[in-house]
């Protein structure tokens, strides 16, 4: 179940938006915090899913990650089983350390 805690009714949308902000600069310093952020970032953006994931470029395994919109026994399998195997990864490696999209590590005209 998924939690989610968006802004007030009455509230504006720049006020909304200013919210949703400052939620998700607090889910810096409380990872339980990211799966209703990330929901609320769905819902503003019209999406369905999102995931925070964050590899340390040497780690064997994902040093933290958060989804919302995926069936959470097969996002649990791909990263125990698989992600280590996705083809994107060697790509992501290769980027600077920063936030990447990732429509932007498999878009060859964007490497």
């Amino acid at each position: 179940m998924i939690l989610v805690a968006m802004a007030e009714p009455g509230m504006g949308e720049l006020d909304r938006l200013s919210d949703l902000i400052g939620r998700i600069y607090d889910a810096g310093t409380d990872p339980d915090a990211w799966r209703p952020v990330l929901a609320d970032i769905c819902r503003w953006a019209g999406g369905e899913m999102a995931q925070v994931l964050v590899l340390e470029s040497s780690a064997a395994a994902p040093a933290f990650t958060v989804a919302v919109g995926y069936d959470a026994a097969a996002h649990a399998r791909y990263l125990r089983d698989y992600a280590l195997q996705d083809p994107r990864l060697p790509a992501w490696r290769r980027l600077p350390p920063t936030v990447q999209l990732c429509h932007q590590v498999v878009d060859p005209a964007w490497l």
